[in-house]
């Protein structure tokens, strides 16, 4: 599920493999039921700047399937 997710992650927002490595559980903010924003601090991305990258769609149930694995 973990392998899953991050694949999918990668393929529909277009992150950095070490940006989306550096991404914490703190990092996620649930913004309604089934989406969620991932905010990257500009201090671990390439160019400095602040990223909010959204998880929607087929994604979002993936980080979901990926969480109840984590339980």
């Amino acid at each position: 599920a973990r392998i899953r997710f991050v694949m999918a992650l990668m393929a529909s927002t277009g992150l950095r493999i070490s940006e989306l490595l550096s991404i914490e559980l703190q990092d996620i903010e649930k913004i309604d039921e089934d989406n969620y924003m991932i905010n990257i601090s500009g201090d671990r991305v390439k160019n400095d700047i602040d990223k909010r990258v959204p998880i929607c769609g087929i994604v979002s149930e993936y980080y979901n399937e990926y969480m109840c694995e984590r339980k």
